[in-house]
This record gives C-alpha cells, structure tokens and sequence, in this order.
C-alpha cells in the first residue's frame, strides 16, 4: 500500500520567509531592469575575457543588484499562478549562480580552457584542481577543491593522450 508521511511543520519556514520579504519589501525598483543589468554586466567583466579589476567590479556590482532586488516590492501579493513571484525567484537564483561565478573566477589566477585572464596570460598547474564553492548567505562564498581523477592519463592506454594536458594559444 500507500506509504503516508507528514512533513514538519518547521519544513518550508525559510521560503516562507522569504516570500514574506518579497511581499513586504517597498521599492518600486524593476526586476526585468535589475536582470538586464546583471546579464550586461556579466557579459561585460565575466565573460571570456577577464581581469582582476573587473571581476571585483563585478562581484560588488551583483552585491548592489541583490540588494536592489531585495527593496523591490512584488505588486501581485497571492501564491497561486504568481508570474512575478516567478521572476523574483529567478532573478534570485541568477544573482546567486553569478556571485559564485565570479567569485570563482577572481580566486582563479590563470588562463584555462574557455577563459582567459588577461592579467594571468598562462595556464598554471597550481589551478589544476576543480574549484568547489557554497553561499549559505549572499556575497558570503566559501571555496574549496577536490583533485581532478587523471588515472585514464596516468594509466596509459589507447585513449590517455585524450586525457593529456593541452597549452592553449589565444
């Protein structure tokens, strides 16, 4: 049969909360303008081409952005079919995944892969590791690193020099 379970009631008191602030927050500040310059922005300091000074630009920029958004008043107050509650959580989610970005790509001090930094030209083996970060609060990252697995490389074989380390020339 069925297997039935009741969730706490303690369960869903951050979204509440949350939303209550997206309700009760007074600004008349627009989430599609706050959006565009996030993305402009991004486009302009994240992209492929960095630089120490634009990252940290950057990652004041989205702290001022976040908390633009965070002034800006939902009009539309009910959960049901709220297309602007949507919007909101968005807006939310793309600020946050752009706070790590650039975060991540300060702490980076090299060119690698897709990205080049043009104040660190080179690749370094120092950045040959994967970069792990976590935000439990905005503009507050964490970063660590796990080792990349080389064993394919390592262990040889009629695909390792797939695996193998390639120079990249811009």
């Amino acid at each position: 049969g069925a297997v039935s379970f009741r969730i706490p009631e303690s369960k869903g008191e951050r979204t509440r909360a949350r939303f209550s602030a997206y309700f009760a927050a007074a600004g008349k500040d627009n989430l599609a303008v706050i959006r565009a310059a996030m993305q402009h922005m991004m486009t302009d300091k994240v992209g492929v081409f960095r630089h120490e000074t634009g990252l940290t630009e950057a990652c004041q920029e989205l702290r001022e952005l976040k908390e633009r958004a965070g002034a800006t008043r939902i009009d539309q107050q009910g959960l049901a079919m709220n297309q602007e509650l949507v919007t909101r959580l968005e807006l939310d989610s793309a600020l946050a995944t752009s706070a790590v970005i650039a975060r991540c790509a300060l702490d980076r001090r090299e060119s690698r892969g897709g990205h080049f930094r043009d104040d660190y030209p080179e690749r370094s083996d120092e950045f040959n590791r994967h970069t792990l970060a976590w935000m439990e609060t905005f503009g507050e990252i964490r970063l660590g690193t796990r080792a990349v697995n080389m064993s394919i490389f390592e262990a040889g074989g009629p695909f390792a020099e797939k695996f193998a380390v390639i120079e990249r020339k811009y």
